[in-house]
């Protein structure tokens, strides 16, 4: 995912891809490693349907709905950053 980023101009360096959605593999949030490591913290990935869910059993079905979960996650630890979606066409 991250040389698909880069050639797309994307600025990848100290950050990573984060898939909201196993299903959209080319629908991602570009996080610094922190974020990201604090977001899998707070979510899990269902192997059967490849969806993510909070850890009370949300089922995360926008990207829209990610966005608010994962900066409400990162509030919460304290960090303050962008949560930048990128759909790769």
């Amino acid at each position: 995912m991250g040389r698909k980023l880069k050639t797309r101009g994307y600025d990848t360096k100290g950050k990573e891809a984060h898939h909201w959605n196993y299903n959209l593999p080319n629908s991602v949030f570009l996080l610094s490693r922190k974020a990201h490591h604090r977001i899998h913290l707070a979510v899990t990935m269902n192997r059967e349907d490849k969806c993510c869910y909070t850890k009370d059993g949300t089922k995360i079905e926008t990207a829209e709905q990610a966005k608010r979960i994962y900066e409400s996650i990162l509030k919460q630890s304290g960090l303050d950053e962008e949560i930048q979606l990128i759909e790769i066409v």
